[in-house]
């Protein structure tokens, strides 16, 4: 089971590179020709090509598909959303308390698929890991998964409580 990048602790963001500029050039010689050259606007400088995605379209998130077993419900989780975020903005409540690693309310086991952690070292042993065992309310979706839950509640199948059926 893979938690790149964050068990690697590499966030995956890079610096810009910077310009090959050489140590002992001034400042007027490491800008020349730059001042002459016309600055491009980005509405100028877009091409009118309507097969050139949108910039934000680049920036968007992978979506990967999460079974839940055994249910058997579906619900798309995006990259950068926690399983259990992802769950329950498609009604799907999955267990949970603290949503930051510590309680271990959200335990479930990663049946196939990929995940990364937001933070650095959930609150699972290296053994529990090695068992499959994920916190989903840290865990974010890196291919499609297949997750053992058997205490996830579909949020619309629930009856309304008797004192609301009156």
């Amino acid at each position: 089971m893979s938690h790149a990048p964050d068990a690697a602790g590499d966030s995956g963001h890079r610096p810009a590179a910077s310009p090959d500029v050489s140590p002992d050039a001034s400042p007027t010689e490491s800008l020349s020709g730059s001042l002459s050259e016309p600055l491009a606007h980005p509405a100028v400088a877009a091409p009118a090509d309507a097969s050139v995605a949108a910039p934000d379209a680049a920036a968007r998130p992978a979506v990967h598909s999460v079974a839940l077993q055994p249910q058997g419900w579906r619900f798309d989780a995006p990259e950068d959303q926690t399983l259990l975020l992802a769950a329950l903005d498609h009604g799907l409540r999955l267990p949970h308390s603290c949503r930051n690693g510590t309680c271990r309310a959200c335990i479930a086991r990663l049946v196939s698929g990929r995940i990364g952690y937001r933070i650095e070292w959930p609150g699972l042993s290296r053994e529990e890991k090695d068992e499959g065992w994920i916190l989903p309310c840290v865990a974010c979706a890196r291919s499609d998964l297949v997750l053992d839950q058997p205490q996830a509640i579909n949020l619309f199948d629930v009856p309304p409580p008797p004192s609301a059926r009156r």
